[in-house]
């Protein structure tokens, strides 16, 4: 039996996707790939980071501190609106920083570096040391854990 020839796609390779549902696809596909290589995400931040620190100064929406031992966002705005959608697959700043949170990266909330945020294995030059960094497990509230006990 001989029916009628293919349909051409949009795109090839994947049988009448769009380019832009390849893209959305893609997207969420890398959120899975972030779960599934924790180190993806100190990767990604740090290639942001120091791709960022080479415009000026003034300009700068993310950097890194004087002593390269920690990062800041300067204009919290623009990188949320402009940084974030680029590298990651959403905008918002609280996912960010939960982020930041799990990889076990703290904010310097006194002296010249207030705001930044710092990890001992996150430095300016040394991308090697990336691997150091662990993504932790997430602790739940205990509810289920309490639910068992209740029942035994």
């Amino acid at each position: 039996m001989i029916g009628p020839p293919p349909r051409p796609s949009t795109f090839s390779g994947r049988g009448g996707a769009t380019p832009n549902a390849l893209q959305r696809w893609s997207r969420r596909r890398a959120g899975v790939l972030d779960a599934v290589d924790p180190r993806r995400f100190p990767a990604k931040l740090y290639d942001l980071v120091d791709g960022h620190s080479q415009v000026p100064e003034d300009e700068a929406i993310v950097t890194w501190c004087e002593n390269g031992l920690a990062f800041i966002v300067r204009d919290l705005n623009r990188f949320c609106e402009e940084v974030l959608p680029a590298h990651f697959c959403h905008n918002k700043w609280a996912s960010f920083i939960r982020q930041l949170n799990l990889y076990g990266f703290r904010r310097i909330t006194q002296g010249q570096s207030s705001g930044a945020y710092w990890h001992k294995f996150f430095q300016k030059g040394e991308p090697h040391l990336l691997r150091g960094i662990k993504r932790s497990r997430r602790q739940g509230s205990g509810a289920k854990k309490k639910q068992q006990q209740q029942e035994q």
